[in-house]
Parts: C-alpha cells; structure tokens; sequence
C-alpha cells in the first residue's frame, strides 16, 4: 500500500494492497469465482429488502461485470469522514502505556462468535456457521512473507499471524471469516471484513475495521491528491497514529526477496481463481467504501 508523506510511512500487507491505486482506476467488479457479493450494486437497499433477503448476489439479473467510478471529491469526503469515525473509536480501546493499542491477541481470537451479527442482518446470506480462527505457530515466516492470514482450502480454518502488531487482528479475522461465508473476490471480502467490524458491537474489532478501511481509502486519496491527504492524515488523534507507525515500523524489517517472493506467487494464486486483478483487488474495495459510506459522509 502507499504511503503517507507525514508524520510517517504506513504500509499493510497481505490484505491491504501496498501499490497506490487512484480512485479513477480501481474498479468495483464482480469476478467470476462465485458466489459474488456485490455491496455496490445495492445501493437502493431499502427498496429491495424482499430480493435481498432471498437472492444470492450472483442470481442478480443485469450485468455481470459492473465498473464503478468516482470522483477525487466523493473519495475525500469519505476519507474525510472514515478519519472521524477512527478517532472516535480510538479512545474506546485499551492502551498500554506508549499509547498501543493493547487488546491482547488472546482476547481478539477467543471473542469472535459474534463478529457477523451486525453485518448478517443487512445481508443475511453472509449467515453461517462460527469457526473459530487459528493462531499460526509460523506467524514469523509468514511476516517474512508479507501475509497477515489466510483460510486453509484443507480444513476451511481462518490462520492468523500472530507475530504482528494487533491492531489489524480484528479486521484480519473478518476478512478471512468472509470467505469462510463464500465471499470469494478480495475486494469484496476486504468490503465485508470492514462492514462486519465497524457493526459488530465490539470495540476491537470497530476500530479496527476504521482503520482498516481509512488506510484503503487514504491511500487511494494520496495517489490523486497527496497534500490534500496528508492534510487529513494529521487530522487523524495520536493514538490512531501512534498505532499506525508501529505497525509500519513491524512490517520495515520484513522488506526483502522473500517478502517479494510472497507477494509474486500470491499474485499469482489468485489469478489461478480467476481473480483478475491479482494483489490489486486488495486495494479494489475502494470504489465499494466509497459508493456505501459517500451518503452516510454527506449526511444522508
């Protein structure tokens, strides 16, 4: 993922796509590994609440593959209000003494059952069965290798680094949690790990799904118009930013031929399913942030 010019760099991995996207190319579209979940494609909800409740999202008629594009300005408003939403959340959250986030990782994973009771109830689909996700006694290889998580195709089991800073824990599990429920494109997955999060009830995993989804957005935002993004990047309260420079800080002394490596052959996995936009879908929830969260950042 890009990085910010002030006060400091920010990265993410595995999850988090670490090239910039502009707003103008990335793309809000179905792939063809089903089933898909679309966000952007219901933006009249209310109205369609009887199909919704008894249509998967790849039984929707019309187009099959669907661009969504927006404006530098409809992409700042919802950064701008996602960067509200992160300080409000950020006091709500045990800190040690330096100001860290301090939600042990013990915790976050015993308490996960009730992690898509929020998100469910929009879009009941999502419902299934609770798998409790798996610590990886190999966290450190896998940060060697620029990964956070990954859903295990032998046992259907969520596998967590848990060598990393915690802050991301929360949203991590919920992502791996959406493919879990069949959402198979990345950036649909990233879009339903940051709704579940931010409406789940739990102050980890809430704040964790803001920030998860401001980095998307503010990255997006720096590649169109840097000063105007690193403007709002200080907007963001000390605790937000003490916990983003640990974790950049983390994920520093991984760079390398083997973070490289990582990255190349996972490219190349997901293009294996069809997944077109290989690591770029992780950044390619934008347009799904933008088109979701732009009325609720104009008031509406």
């Amino acid at each position: 993922m890009g990085r910010h010019t002030a006060p400091a760099p920010v990265k993410m991995r595995r999850g988090y796509s670490k090239k910039r996207l502009t707003p103008e190319s990335v793309r809000g579209e179905a792939l063809s590994y089903v089933p898909r979940f679309h966000p952007a494609c219901q933006r009249h909800r209310d109205a369609r609440q009887d199909n919704r409740n008894t249509r998967r999202p790849n039984e929707r008629s019309g187009k099959a593959r669907r661009q969504v594009r927006h404006s530098v300005e409809q992409l700042a408003a919802t950064t701008v209000w996602f960067a509200e939403q992160v300080n409000a959340a950020a006091d709500t959250v045990p800190r040690d003494e330096t100001g860290l986030f301090a939600v042990s990782k013990e915790k976050i994973l015993l308490n996960t059952s009730h992690v898509y009771d929020g998100i469910v109830a929009e879009y009941p689909f999502l419902a299934g069965p609770h798998r409790s996700p798996k610590p990886a006694f190999y966290s450190k290889l896998m940060s060697a290798a620029g990964f956070t998580g990954y859903l295990c195709p032998l046992f259907g089991e969520s596998t967590l680094n848990v060598d990393c800073p915690a802050v991301f824990l929360p949203a991590t599990i919920a992502h791996e949690f959406s493919h879990q429920r069949g959402v198979a494109a990345e950036q649909e997955a990233n879009f339903v790990a940051i709704r579940a999060s931010t409406t789940c009830g739990d102050a980890a995993y809430e704040y964790s799904g803001w920030l998860m989804g401001y980095l998307y957005l503010s990255n997006a935002w720096y590649s169109a118009d840097p000063q105007a993004a690193s403007k709002n990047y200080r907007t963001l309260c000390d605790a937000a930013r003490t916990d983003l420079a640990d974790n950049d800080t983390y994920w520093a002394k991984w760079e390398g031929p083997v973070k490289e490596a990582g990255s190349t052959v996972y490219t190349g996995f997901l293009r294996g399913y069809d997944q077109t936009l290989g690591m770029k879908s992780y950044g390619a929830c934008v347009d799904l942030l933008v088109e979701y969260y732009y009325p609720m950042a104009q008031g509406e």
